[in-house]
């Protein structure tokens, strides 16, 4: 009888040394598991942030060139518009004089 009971507790041992083997390559394994994982979301997030400062420096070039684009079709407006009113500027200012001076 002792000797089925020291197997039967022996098996219990062994069963326990398999059970906390199990559990600690688990725990290794999941810690293993976090740390890829936070590689991975640490490496797609510097991926992320560099295509981010791609597509903002992209865009202050567009809006630079518009803004040039539009610099240049104001001051285009303008010299027109200054060029309109010089021309014309010596009629109307006759015409303002004929007409405040009742001629």
């Amino acid at each position: 009888m002792e000797t089925f009971m020291e197997r039967i507790i022996e098996t219990d041992r062994r069963a326990r040394a398999v059970i906390e083997q199990a559990l600690a390559r688990r725990e290794t394994e999941l810690a293993k598991a976090r740390a890829e994982a936070e590689a991975e979301a640490e490496q797609r997030s510097a991926s992320m942030r560099a295509e981010m400062e791609e597509i903002d420096r992209s865009a202050e070039a567009w809006k630079a060139k518009d803004a040039e684009a539009a610099e240049s079709e104001y001051l285009a407006a303008k010299h027109a518009l200054d060029a309109a009113f010089e021309e014309k500027r010596e009629g109307w200012l006759n015409k303002l004089f004929e007409r405040t001076i009742g001629a």
